[in-house]
């Protein structure tokens, strides 16, 4: 099969830029997010705003404090039920959202990202140390109570004080909006409980917990990494060519399209070197940033999902 070539510098001079190459992170619902490094891992920067899962489908949106205490299945609101505070905030979710078993094994969170087991929490703390939570909250008191104790942000994840939905059929079922921001975790805590982070106004620790399946907390997403080589260089019959390279290679699909397809490529720690959108054509990359090394390409789009191990020499 012989591939269809693609020249960065003819995109350029036909006016397009590797910028408006690059993917953009959406959700189910075309919401658009920032992201942000830290340590090892990348992390949404804002908090998950969709009503959707990633395949489209709805999350039940509960504003009665009796049925929202009582749900067992995936469930959403809007802090005081106000879409006021989607912008800011984002949405408020139950632990159910999360949850494999509960949701039908689908993801909320945009494709190429998920939700953090309470373990890839842990390993943000670790990363930043005992001030982690100060690290991670914006500064100020424009979303969060003064004294908004340790509050540098120095690591842009601009956490909020979104507050959170209570378990409780009582008139406290909204609470603690600007000082106090929960992240769900898929980690179940057995006895109706699933773990989670929170942060506060009045110290500068991330918190690791477990609360009521209930409650309304906010999501973070975190970018997909590789904890494992695959096997092979093809898969559903996509090939690379060749394999290994010098640091130019052609990506072969089989059946050829104009749909968008987002190629990540990563090196072996999982971390990613390079990210754009292309058709679904036979795409050729030159490889002048990529040294010699084991990558994995992680190529994704409509009913597409593909891994592949790649050398470069």
């Amino acid at each position: 099969m012989k591939p269809f070539r693609v020249s960065f510098f003819l995109l350029l001079m036909a006016g397009l830029s590797l910028h408006a190459l690059k993917a953009q992170i959406t959700d189910g619902d075309g919401n658009t997010y920032s992201s942000v490094n830290i340590g090892t891992q990348t992390w949404l920067g804002e908090n998950l705003k969709t009503t959707t899962y990633n395949d489209g489908s709805a999350i039940t949106n509960i504003t009665d404090s009796a049925v929202w205490a009582s749900q067992t299945a995936p469930a959403y609101c809007w802090y005081n039920n106000s879409i006021s505070n989607k912008a800011t905030y984002g949405a408020l979710y139950n632990w159910f959202v999360v949850d494999n078993t509960s949701n039908g094994n689908k993801n909320v969170c945009p494709v190429g990202w998920h939700v953090p087991a309470i373990s890839e929490w842990s390993t943000l703390v670790s990363d930043l140390g005992a001030l982690a939570g100060g690290m991670l909250k914006e500064t100020g008191t424009t979303d969060w109570y003064s004294p908004n104790t340790g509050a540098t942000n120095s690591t842009g994840f601009d956490a909020v004080g979104a507050g959170y939905r209570s378990s409780t059929t009582n008139f406290l079922y909204f609470v603690a909006m600007w000082g106090y921001c929960g992240f769900w975790s898929t980690t179940n805590g057995l006895n109706g409980y699933g773990q989670n982070a929170y942060l506060l106004n009045t110290d500068a620790t991330c918190h690791l917990d477990s609360h009521y399946q209930q409650y309304g907390f906010s999501i973070r997403c975190v970018k997909n990494v590789f904890s494992e080589l695959p096997d092979a260089n093809t898969s559903n019959n996509m090939s690379i060519y060749p394999n290994p390279n010098d640091g130019e290679f052609s990506i072969l699909f089989p059946n050829p399209s104009n749909n968008l397809i987002d190629i990540n490529i990563a090196d072996i720690s999982g971390k990613t070197v390079f990210e754009t959108l292309s058709t679904h054509e036979n795409y050729v990359y030159n490889g002048q940033q990529l040294k010699p090394g084991i990558y994995i390409v992680y190529i994704k789009g409509e009913n597409l999902c593909n891994v592949i191990r790649m050398a470069v020499k």
